[in-house]
Parts: C-alpha cells; structure tokens; sequence
C-alpha cells in the first residue's frame, strides 16, 4: 500500500506550469513538523509535493508561502538522464486531494473574481421579517 497524509506549510508559493500538451500541473515543498519532537527543539522535513488539473490551479491561485496545508496522496518515483548521462532518481509526494488549513489570499483582483457572480444577491441585502419563517409561532 502507498498512501500518504501530511500537514504541513508550504515554504514557497506553488510553481504553476503547463505541459506541451496542455496539463497543468504545480510543484510545491511542505514543511512538516516531526512527531516526537520536543517543543523547544522541533525539527521538520520538507517534503517535495506535486498536483495536476484544477487542484493544481487552485493551489497556486489561493496559497502561498507559509499557509498550511493537508494533503492525501502517494509516494512517486522517477529517473532521469542529466546532461553528463547520469541517472538520476527524485521523490515527491502525489496530492491526489488538498484541504487548506488556513487562510489564503487570492492572487488576481476581487473584481476579476466577482465579475461572474454580479447578479447574486447578497444575504445582507435582504430583510427578513420572522413572520416570514415557516416555522415561525408567535405562542413562543
């Protein structure tokens, strides 16, 4: 079984990219505390992490460095050739899912954001009257 979840803080903002043939992907490291540690010495591992498609997007959109972060995934492997033909082998984790533990600043301006959503209404704009809730009783 390959199965990994971490908790961590991202030690850089996400570097989006987009492969030749049109994926999205981000590459990201996450600082993550070690358990056992005393409080007075904790010591982390960072850890080199790698998500595709919208999670991707949305990663490098919301989060930057030092938000925290949880994500479930798995461990990958790959080999490759350098320049002086030796191979070389790398380690990241593969985020199959994300949750963010903290909060995010969006990266693009809140009018780009709202364009879409101009129409709705917010909650503040409305009065409600309790004799307007169904289950409203004026016995209680």
């Amino acid at each position: 079984m390959n199965r990994i979840d971490l908790i961590g803080r991202l030690t850089r903002d996400p570097e989006l990219r987009k492969t030749e043939t049109g994926h999205v992907r981000a590459d990201f490291n996450i600082a993550v505390n070690r358990i056992g540690a005393k409080e007075e010495q904790q010591q982390a591992d960072f850890i080199p992490c790698r998500v595709w498609g919208n999670q991707a997007e949305n990663l490098a959109h919301f989060m930057g460095k030092g938000n925290q972060i949880a994500i479930e995934g798995n461990i990958r492997n790959d080999a490759y050739t350098d320049k002086d033909g030796n191979t070389k082998y790398t380690w990241y984790v593969l985020a199959s899912r994300i949750e963010y533990l903290s909060k995010g600043e969006q990266k693009e301006s809140k009018e780009e954001l709202t364009e879409d959503i101009s129409g709705s209404i917010k909650m503040d704009d409305i009065e409600i009257d309790d004799s307007d809730l169904p289950f409203w009783n004026e016995a209680i």
